[in-house]
């Protein structure tokens, strides 16, 4: 198992952070439109993602396949920008709709990448969920959770991007 996906769980999520603290405070909270949303809504929606791993990780078992079986799989679904997924409101994961502070937002994210870190490097990334099941994928392992949350997280990273151009344009 290649325990390099630590780090780059790590340095994706620090990418995704360095994305929201150099959007201009007044375009934090800004939708592009109604069906879109703001680089805080998205920050919010991938720390909200973070911690149902969080909730998750304790609840695991031996696995009898390989612990990074499903991550093609994974990585086919998320890091195809081609393919749009809506969430409904209501949705665990469904970001806030009241403006959301920039320094609250960082600290959380942070804060919970953090504790994803260490827990990573402390436990045994080979067991499987059992809790939780993702759909049309199953139940992973705490790997396969680390990299659906490494590829979760480009894939906002890659919208915050264009909300980010978007908005931008607009104000110039």
């Amino acid at each position: 198992m290649d325990l390099s996906i630590i780090d780059n769980f790590d340095t994706t999520i620090k990418e995704f952070i360095r994305l929201i603290e150099t959007t201009p405070d007044s375009l934090l909270n800004k939708q592009p439109d109604e069906e879109t949303w703001s680089v805080a809504q998205i920050g919010d929606h991938i720390q909200k993602t973070l911690q149902t791993l969080a909730l998750a990780r304790d609840h695991a078992v031996p696995s009898n396949r390989l612990p990074d079986e499903k991550v093609a799989q994974i990585s086919a679904i998320f890091l195809n920008f081609n393919v749009k997924y809506k969430q409904e409101k209501g949705e665990a994961t469904y970001p806030r709709l009241e403006p959301i502070d920039k320094a609250e937002l960082i600290s959380a994210l942070r804060c919970i990448a953090n504790e994803i870190v260490i827990f990573s490097k402390n436990k045994d990334l080979s067991l499987l969920i059992e809790n939780f099941e993702v759909p049309f994928i199953g139940k992973l392992t705490r790997y396969e959770w680390l990299q659906l949350q490494i590829d979760h997280t480009k894939r906002h990273i890659h919208q915050i991007q264009h909300v980010k151009r978007y908005l931008l344009q607009q104000s110039a």
